[in-house]
């Protein structure tokens, strides 16, 4: 049974010589290109076609080991080779005597009988890289020999287009496949980057550098190794964890070098305007740069051209711009922002070109003015590039615009920076000439930042009412700033864990179409979890889809608003049982540049490792929860760490794995107020894991009294969530008081949770196996794995004493699901392999039907002597019998969540 509810992945994006008129379908796998080069060896050959650093030559060598019996002969193309006749031969053809090399004929003959004397009978494999460098008699005779059938022609070229036509034909006539060699998806690149490294990256990691590289297998590796040399990657319990910023300098810079080198005068200027400007309108760069020289670099797809407004204009992405850029002399540098800034109007610049000139002029020394770095500080802050943004609002001569000051702010806010968050909007002096809604913004950030710094001399709630008093009461006033003070109060309740005094308001401002698209969202969250904490467990679920299915029909969001929007639904949809949801929302938000409108702040360890504990999935919970663990070490934004390592230590005492050692739970910070939810889960998995967990009677009773008043005191503060999870865990370690008031706080909720505890109450109570095994079915169908099992090794306690052989088949069946569920360790695929051959064979052949007496006859034994076997198989696979043996193995094997790095 499928225990995590996964979503695929996107196929990545293919070739851009996909848009040719034969479009093929670019290979996406590496192993399927091997597979289509092997087949391409037994035939005539094949092209190999993919930009620059892609993996082309490696793909063709490996093929060739594969192959084996071969001899292989590899030429190169190049631009000197190009200019000389038969050049990339000239290694070959230096033994001929003069006579043969006379014309082509006979060339092809005397290279054919050198090759089939060198080969000695084996099939020749002639591998040309940089195949559009080969000179025309080159082609001639390579093409003619393949013709031939003497030599399998293996090309590599980044262009078929740009190859002599000879070769094209080649294609076009059916002797040679093509094969477009695809950027390689994320978890191919992370492969790779753990090569590279020498050990496994976390997600946040991989992410950063496959967003940089884009697939490209050279390019991530160079700029993995760049990293870790500049510290942006740290070693961190056998991790290698994103510390960031991103760098420019190492090996990639010096092969960027050689790629410039390449380019004539003129294209090199116009390269190195477009890295330093990450983009221009074409208007403003033809004012600059001669247009053949943009068609120049637009034929070598070294630029692209947009087609939005003033037609946009920027490097490839394989060029790296911001190595480029980083690598212009200053002196250079200024010469060209004189030459630019005289064409140029900074306030038509798109945000990419703000943020490109701002970074320009602060590196050649200008100060910027407040419009253009007002500019670039917003669209860094909306690309998730806080630091950026920092670096631009600061760069403003004071007095600073407000505007100016909140973009920083709002990065100081994204890092979770409350302190110096709080120091710097405290000490701003707004002026009557700036507007009422900055003003009441400005109020808003230093109220918050107020409510998570412990001992705070601002009082938040005093901050509140006066920026309630700056709001306009006139009929028809924008509903922005009005709603953005109502989502300050209830983040001030919700870290109060007063749900219930939620602003009233609320859902009419989600359904308010004047207001902002992201804050009508953010107001259904808190709404959401009022819903949720008042056991509205259906209210909730159907408030979480519609905010899923907005943010993924497209909102106009920043980066850290759509991480926050995770982080929230996710756990909303841990607080209502649905933890196959939450693992399925964490894998669908895993790809980058995913259509969900989701983004993890941290990478998916943590929230993929939270679900497993919460679950009770010990082992695939350590897989994830210790690279979190050193993730967050690095980078911590949302304050995790905490809640990481609780549920760590929980984790690593129900899989008790050896060599694993727990991690050191982090001190709570002096600074900030942790939030109540978090807080709490830390709690529960503190207790679940403490020194009294350890299986003895007075152990568990401890436990579960200090998990009943847990539960108490959830339930007192309305945090039905909580309370039930609380009480169900007392209950479960066999505290009736805690059963009796689960199955109170259970029957004022709804939804799937109801169910489940009403059932799981009253089952434990009145030994109602039924209730209990309905319970345990509805837990299972959350994907809680632990819940179900505890209620169907009860149910099956309680059929044992007197019950119907129905009802303890039932609970049985049931019992064994939720176990094999548990761990890939009790599944039945693992389960086949520590069997004996004459074992598995009998399992095997039982659940495809064959009779017990058949069997016997085929196994020389008793009918009676083959159930007997067949009684321990089936206990030792934790199947009921035959029909549930079969059922299981007709099923694909059950996944578990995202793979963990390492494991």
């Amino acid at each position: 049974m499928t225990t995590d509810g996964r979503v695929p992945p996107p196929a990545p994006s293919g070739s851009r010589y996909t848009d040719t008129p034969a479009q093929p379908r670019a290979v996406d796998s590496r192993a399927a290109a091997r597979r289509a080069v092997l087949a391409a060896l037994e035939e005539s050959g094949a092209v190999i076609l993919g930009p620059a650093g892609i993996g082309k030559t490696t793909l063709a060598r490996e093929a060739g080991d594969l192959y084996g019996d071969g001899y292989r002969v590899h030429l190169r193309g190049s631009a000197l080779s190009a200019q000389t006749p038969y050049g990339a031969l000239a290694w070959l053809l230096s033994d001929l005597p003069p006579n043969d090399l006379v014309n082509p004929v006979r060339v092809v003959r005397a290279l054919e009988s050198l090759l089939v004397r060198l080969a000695g009978g084996r099939r020749i494999i002639m591998v040309i890289d940089n195949a559009e460098e080969i000179d025309d008699l080159g082609v001639l005779v390579t093409a003619e020999l393949c013709r031939r059938g003497t030599v399998v022609l293996i090309l590599i070229c980044g262009d078929l287009l740009r190859c002599h036509r000879d070769y094209v034909r080649l294609w076009t006539d059916g002797l040679l496949k093509r094969i477009d060699l695809a950027p390689l998806d994320l978890p191919e690149t992370a492969e790779l980057l753990a090569a590279a490294a020498g050990g496994p990256l976390t997600t946040l990691a991989q992410r950063m550098l496959w967003q940089q590289s884009r697939g490209n297998p050279l390019l991530a590796a160079l700029l993995c190794r760049d990293h870790i040399a500049a510290k942006a990657l740290v070693l961190r319990r056998g991790f290698w964890t994103w510390a960031g910023p991103l760098v420019y300098s190492g090996e990639l810079p010096e092969r960027v070098e050689t790629v410039l080198r390449r380019f004539t005068a003129g294209e090199r200027r116009a390269v190195e305007i477009l890295a330093l400007c990450r983009e221009l309108p074409l208007e403003i760069l033809l004012q600059l740069v001669p247009a053949h020289t943009v068609d120049s670099l637009e034929e070598g797809s070294l630029v692209t051209i947009s087609g939005g407004h003033g037609q946009p204009v920027r490097l490839a992405w394989n060029l790296q711009p911001a190595t480029i850029a980083a690598k212009i002399t200053f002196g250079r540098s200024r010469e060209l922002w004189t030459e630019v800034t005289r064409v140029i109007d900074p306030h038509g610049l798109s945000g990419a070109a703000a943020a490109g000139m701002a970074s320009w002029s602060l590196s050649v020394g200008i100060v910027l003015e407040p419009d253009l770095a007002l500019a670039a500080a917003r669209w860094s802050n909306e690309t998730g590039d806080a630091e950026a943004a920092l670096r631009y609002s600061r760069a403003v001569a004071a007095p600073r615009p407000l505007r100016v000051v909140l973009e920083e702010a709002a990065a100081l806010q994204a890092g979770g920076n409350h302190a110096q968050l709080h120091r710097m909007v405290a000490s701003v002096e707004t002026g009557s000439g700036d507007p009422e809604d900055l003003r009441i913004r400005l109020l808003t950030l230093r109220l918050l930042a107020a409510a998570r710094i412990r001992g705070c001399p601002d009082d938040p709630w005093s901050l509140l009412e006066q920026a309630e008093q700056r709001l306009p009461h006139e009929a028809g006033a924008r509903p922005g700033p009005s709603l953005q003070v109502t989502l300050a109060r209830a983040e001030l309740l919700s870290l109060d864990g007063r749900f219930t005094e939620y602003p009233a308001s609320l859902a009419e401002d989600l359904a308010d179409p004047a207001a902002p698209s992201d804050l009508r969202l953010l107001a259904a969250i808190r709404l959401a979890q009022q819903h949720a904490a008042a056991g509205r467990f259906e209210e909730t679920l159907e408030l979480v889809a519609l905010i899923r299915f907005r943010l993924a029909a497209g909102i106009q969001t920043d980066v850290r608003t759509r991480e926050l929007f995770f982080h929230h639904l996710f756990f909303l949809l841990i607080r209502c049982g649905e933890l196959g949801q939450a693992l399925a929302m964490t894998e669908s938000a895993a790809p980058p540049d995913n259509g969900t409108g989701l983004r993890t702040a941290g990478g998916t360890e943590l929230p993929t490792g939270l679900v497993h504990a919460y679950a009770g999935r010990g082992d695939l919970a350590l897989g994830f929860l210790y690279p979190a663990l050193a993730q967050l070490e690095s980078h911590d934004p949302d304050a995790m760490l905490p809640l990481a390592s609780a549920a760590f230590g929980y984790a690593h005492f129900l899989a008790q794995e050896p060599g694993r050692i727990p991690g050191r739970e982090p001190s709570p910070d002096s600074l900030y107020r942790p939030d109540p939810s978090l807080d709490a889960a830390a709690g529960y998995f503190r207790v679940l894991s403490g020194p009294a967990a350890s299986g003895s009677p007075d152990g568990s009773d401890h436990n579960a009294e200090l998990l009943r008043a847990r539960a108490q005191r959830a339930g007192a503060a309305g945090n039905a969530p909580d309370a039930l999870l609380c009480y169900s865990a007392a209950a479960l370690r066999g505290n009736r008081q805690a059963a009796a008031e689960l199955g109170v706080a259970a029957a004022s909720v709804n939804g799937t949770p109801g169910i489940v505890f009403r059932n799981l109450a009253e089952g434990l109570l009145e030994k109602d196996v039924p209730a209990l095994i309905q319970a345990g079915t509805a837990a299972l169908g959350q994907r809680n794995s632990r819940l179900a099992h505890g209620a169907a090794v009860a149910a099956r306690g309680f059929a044992a004493d007197g019950g119907s052989r129905t009802v303890l088949r039932q609970a049985r069946q049931l019992e064994y699901e939720s176990f094999r569920a548990l761990s890939p360790i009790n599944s039945v695929q693992h389960g086949l392999a520590q069997l004996g051959d004459f074992e598995r064979e009998l399992a095997l052949r039982a659940a495809a039907g064959e009779t017990s007496a058949a069997l016997g006859k085929r196994f020389h034994l008793s009918a009676r002597t083959v159930d007997w076997h067949l009684g321990r198989v089936f206990a030792r696979l934790h199947v009921s019998g035959r029909s549930d043996l079969r059922e299981v193995l007709s099923q694909p094997e059950a996944g578990h969540g995202l793979r963990a790095p390492g494991r």
